[in-house]
């Protein structure tokens, strides 16, 4: 009886993830607002080389004449860098749902490094946005330290690199104007890493 029961749950799981787009669809389904200066072929295009070729990145030259070059590219997530922005996509299991979810992280360089993440259904409808810095700064409670550390930011800003379990974020967060003096509470980096809990990203 318990083999049956074990197995209907992993045909379960099986059919969720088979009903499920990947990355790779997802991406050239994008809506082009999202992504203006790569056009739908070249999203395509981007897909096929990476396919034929697992282990090299895939570049291609953009309409602003920018190299774009996907990095990489699994069922589950993929890496994409345009210049001074990196996108990475990883597809999510909502609790309750039987649907997947799919988390932009979109980190723009200007020069210090600051994520946004949104969530989207398989046809790319917002579902959600996460404020990082908010999550991080609710995680200094407790904390006086890094709670007096986060006040003295001028403009805190996060950074955030999906793990390889593709459930944990590494979040940096720092001052996008540090003061030029050295060793000033300005110059540090406070690290969190937050964890996928069926709905949101929150600290481990």
């Amino acid at each position: 009886m318990k083999l049956k029961v074990i197995f209907i749950v992993f045909f379960s799981l099986y059919l969720l993830n088979v009903g499920a787009k990947s990355v790779a669809e997802m991406f050239e389904s994008m809506p082009d607002s999202l992504m203006p200066y790569v056009s739908n072929e070249q999203r395509v295009d981007l897909v096929n080389m990476k396919n034929i070729d697992p282990t090299t990145p895939a570049k291609l030259n953009t309409m602003l004449k920018a190299d774009i070059v996907m990095d990489s590219l699994s069922e589950d997530r993929m890496k994409i860098i345009a210049g001074t922005v990196r996108y990475d996509m990883i597809r999510l299991q909502m609790n309750g749902r039987s649907d997947s979810i799919y988390c932009v992280l979109c980190t723009v360089s200007t020069p210090v490094k600051e994520t946004t993440c949104t969530l989207y259904d398989d046809a790319w409808n917002v579902v959600g946005y996460i404020d990082l810095c908010d999550v991080v700064k609710r995680s200094f409670e407790g904390n006086v330290d890094d709670m007096q550390t986060f006040e003295k930011m001028e403009i805190p800003a996060v950074e955030a690199l999906m793990e390889n379990d593709n459930m944990t974020l590494s979040i940096e967060l720092r001052d996008a104007l540090p003061l030029k003096e050295e060793n000033n509470d300005s110059n540090v980096v406070l690290q969190r890493k937050l964890k996928w809990n069926g709905k949101s990203f929150k600290e481990c």
